[in-house]
């Protein structure tokens, strides 16, 4: 497991951070992990899983809290877990989290096309990316798309937001705060750490009174039919998993989506995927077809 330099809070919260390399030996599971192992299939998938294992088990250790991963589900607003190539990330909040509804973090180490920038970045952020000197471009984006898939995934109410919503008080800000649209005043913390390739973010939702109930057709919601679907364990089901981490054929993807189709009983066309990169790109996209309960 690598160590890994972080600064000591972020919005006040203790985090402990975990990175890991190699997987966790599958004769150190616990009972649960082993259960939960045995359901999946697929030599990466499985490698993978380990990996995470341990980088989970070094987080939750440093944080006082139970090294037994199977006991602790996700998503949780106290503790998030990220995947790039084959390294594994995890972030848990140690202490009181009282003043904490969401924790998100993302690593990643192959910067995005830049043609994807439109698709994550707000108007000002892709001027501010744009006036950078060329050079500094790619590690900029690659910061950037690190900061929005984290304050997606701490985002307890992320079902109708889409990564373009979350806007950066500062798109220079190594450490700084952000908002969504349908929270302008709502500070959400983050802060970003160079690795020895690539990028890691982490992102903060503080709790606050008079949050407006989430919809009921939510992330929660979507997250059992695509575990069933790929045969993943729910709690591996996060908003922040890309579609081609599911690693599905044609034929799959088309099955997918007409079960969808026939679940929430909408009509979801080619073009709507144009801009649907992660499973919290699916739930909002479902999300925006729903009817209105007002309208009811």
């Amino acid at each position: 497991m690598t160590p890994t330099p972080v600064p000591p809070a972020v919005a006040g919260l203790t985090l402990r951070v975990a990175i890991a390399s190699h997987p966790l030996p599958v004769t150190a599971l616990t009972p649960g992990e082993a259960r939960q192992y045995a359901r999946l299939t697929g030599g990466h998938r499985r490698r993978l899983w380990l990996t995470a294992r341990r980088a989970l088990r070094g987080a939750l250790a440093a944080a006082g809290l139970d090294t037994d991963t199977s006991v602790h589900g996700f998503p949780q607003p106290r503790a998030s877990l990220s995947y790039a190539g084959d390294l594994a990330v995890a972030v848990v909040a140690a202490g009181g989290t009282s003043a904490l509804s969401g924790l998100g973090a993302d690593i990643e180490l192959r910067t995005p096309a830049p043609g994807t920038a439109r698709f994550f970045l707000t108007d000002r952020e892709q001027d501010h990316l744009a006036a950078l000197p060329a050079p500094r471009r790619p590690a900029s984006l690659l910061r950037l798309w690190t900061v929005k898939e984290a304050l997606y995934k701490a985002d307890p109410d992320n079902a109708r937001t889409r990564l373009r919503d979350y806007a950066l008080d500062d798109p220079g800000a190594r450490a700084g705060t952000a908002r969504t649209v349908r929270a302008p005043t709502r500070d959400l913390p983050y802060l970003t750490l160079d690795l020895s390739r690539g990028c890691f973010s982490v992102a903060a939702t503080p709790s606050h009174t008079g949050v407006p109930p989430v919809s009921e057709h939510t992330f929660a919601e979507l997250a059992p039919k695509i575990a069933a679907f790929v045969s993943l364990p729910v709690e591996e089901i996060t908003p922040g998993l890309r579609l081609a981490d599911l690693a599905l054929d044609s034929m799959a993807s088309v099955e997918l989506v007409v079960d969808l189709q026939e679940d929430y009983d909408i009509v979801l066309s080619r073009d709507d995927f144009a801009t649907v990169e992660t499973l919290g790109d699916l739930a909002a996209l479902i999300s925006s077809r729903l009817p209105d309960p007002a309208d009811h």
